[in-house]
Formats: C-alpha cells, structure tokens, sequence
C-alpha cells in the first residue's frame, strides 16, 4: 500500500500545500494514523478513496492551522464537503486534476496556476513572466487539451463533461479568463432572498468578478412579495456592494445570461436530488447556450435548510423569519 500509493499521495498534498516537505508530512501522517487504527478503522470505500480523502483532510486542516495561501479551486473541496454520496466522485475528479497539473511542463504549470489560482489576467501573466501575451494564451491552450483529455479519459464523472471540457462543480476551472470582467448570474424566484441564498453569493463572489441576480419573472404564478419588491430586497441587501446588483428578466435563462454577457450560471444545490435535477437542466443548457457554464455550489451547512417556502410557510403561521432573512432585513418592509 506504501509503494502502491505514497507518490501520487505527494503529489496530491503537494498540490494544496505547495510545499514538498509539507506535503510529505501529510501523507507520512495518514499512514501513521492508519497503522496506528487498523483494528477500529471502518473503511466503507475503496483503500484509495479513502486515503486520498484522509490527505485532503489533513492537507486543508495544515492549511487552515498554519494560514499558508491556498488557490480558489482547493476551496470547493469544502463547498462540495457534502452529501456523502457526491463526496467520493468529487474526491476522484479532485485527484485527477491536481496529479493532471502537478505533471504539465514546467512553464506551462505555472502559467495555469496563475491564471486559475492568482486569477490573473493573461496581460498580468506575460507582464510577469516577461514574455508575449500570445504565449500565454498558446501555453493555456496546451494545459486546458491535457487536462480536459485526461478527464474524459480517466474518470466517469468526467465524462459527463461536455466537450469543451465543463461540468457542475470543476467547471470553475476551465472558465475562460480574459482582460474582460468575469461575470456570472444568480437565477432563481428569490421569493423572498434568504440567507441560504445570501450565502451562495458570497461563494460564487470568490469565483467571479462580478454576479447578477437574476429575478425570474413568471406572471402566471402569484408570489409572496411583488417582483418589484423582490428586487427592492435585493438592491437593499447589496446597496455597498458594486460588484452585486439585481434584474428581473424573463424568458430563457441561458438568454438573459447572454444578454448579460455571462460566461456562467450560478445554481445552488442542498442534496443529491437538487444535484441531479441540475445536472440535467446544465445539460439542456449546454444543447443551447454551449458557451456558457454552469458552476454548482453546494449551501453551506449552516443555512442549508433555509429556503423561500420555508419563510413563506412559517410567515403563513405568523412566527417571525429574522433568523432565516439576511442581516438588517425586516421581510414586513417588503410585504403589500
């Protein structure tokens, strides 16, 4: 198991820690602890699901205790921490992609890296690195074929991939960056907006320069609050924040995003069933509007309960939903 697994176990820590020393440390701790349990361990999933799990772990808790700076993509193992059932898929695909880029040519690596991980512009990357614009766009071009082909190749989530190598949670790694704003929109009833979506804005905000709430407007299903009054909500929770605005739209939403000028469409997802719901709308999406992704974003945890039928059914019984509305919002404001 130690010969078996020990190097791509590094190269895997490595990936998260960028540092070698640590990353050994790491791995050399998981096999310590697995030595140390084997009588009571309880491994319910294959060895190598379960050790690169337990490196990502310790990987992340070494990150967090010693506050190194990690790229944005190591964060989704968090986002995606749950349901159990998507954990080993999302592991597998996790895994694939960091050996994937711990073996791109050197150059070539580290122009991924800041492109994806420091989110730099490909101007700021050949200003870095001295060199051309139009190399750094060729050597982008190289590691996003090598990347997406051993996706397809090697794992059957990947497959589901569409052709330009996007799909659900790791398609925020193959978004196009360029000099232009990275704009995605937020779509949905939002009746009313609640912290479970206040939450997932912020996470999308970590990934795009700029998000549009898109307030989908269907005047054949009567709502709690107007549409107007839906938007008021909005604009009044991201009044200071520039970079979050709100619009009502109608019709297709791969439409309004284009209109928009959207390079993907946020969706949220509380369980499995919300993700395969998804799954199959990104899929029709794609049919469509192929240059346009869908990035799904798992509720965290703590609001994951919180819906709009939730206030609507609660505020029907006439209990107060202070605790599932954002700060400072009284939904009494907003009500005819």
């Amino acid at each position: 198991m130690f010969d078996r697994y020990y190097a791509p176990l590094c190269r895997f820590a490595e990936f998260w820690l960028r540092d070698r020393a640590s990353a050994e440390e790491v791995v050399l701790d998981v096999y310590t602890h697995v030595w140390q349990h084997a009588a009571e361990l309880r491994i319910t999933v294959s060895v190598r699901a379960y050790l690169f799990r337990a490196v990502r772990n310790r990987a992340l808790n070494r990150l967090r205790d010693d506050r190194f700076s990690y790229i944005p993509f190591e964060e989704l193992g968090e986002v995606f921490a749950s349901p159990e059932s998507l954990q080993i898929e999302t592991d597998e695909i996790t895994q694939l992609v960091a050996e994937a880029v711990s073996q791109l040519p050197g150059r070539c690596r580290d122009i991924f890296l800041k492109s994806r991980s420091e989110q730099l512009s490909n101007a700021e990357i050949a200003a870095e690195m001295h060199i051309s614009v139009k190399t750094v766009e060729a050597q982008m071009s190289k590691a996003l074929r090598r990347l997406r082909s051993l996706l397809h190749k090697e794992c059957p989530a990947a497959a589901a991939m569409n052709k330009n190598g996007k799909t659900c949670c790791f398609s925020v790694f193959f978004l196009p960056l360029s000099d232009m704003e990275r704009t995605a929109i937020f779509p949905g009833s939002f009746d009313p907006f609640t912290r479970g979506h206040a939450a997932l804005v912020d996470e999308a905000l970590n990934l795009f320069d700029r998000v549009i709430i898109g307030i989908g407007n269907n005047t054949s299903k009567p709502g709690l609050l107007t549409v107007e009054n839906r938007k008021r909500l909005i604009d009044d929770i991201y009044a200071r924040n520039p970079r979050v605005e709100a619009r009502v739209y109608t019709g297709l939403t791969g439409e309004f995003a284009e209109q928009m000028g959207a390079c993907a469409i946020i969706r949220g997802v509380r369980n499995t069933t919300d993700f395969e719901y998804e799954r199959t709308m990104e899929a029709t999406n794609h049919r469509i509007y192929p240059e346009i992704t869908t990035v799904m974003l798992f509720t965290p945890s703590p609001v994951a309960d919180i819906s709009s039928s939730t206030v609507r059914e609660v505020l029907s019984f006439g209990r107060t939903v202070e605790e599932f509305m954002p700060e400072g919002i009284d939904i009494n404001n907003y009500l005819q």
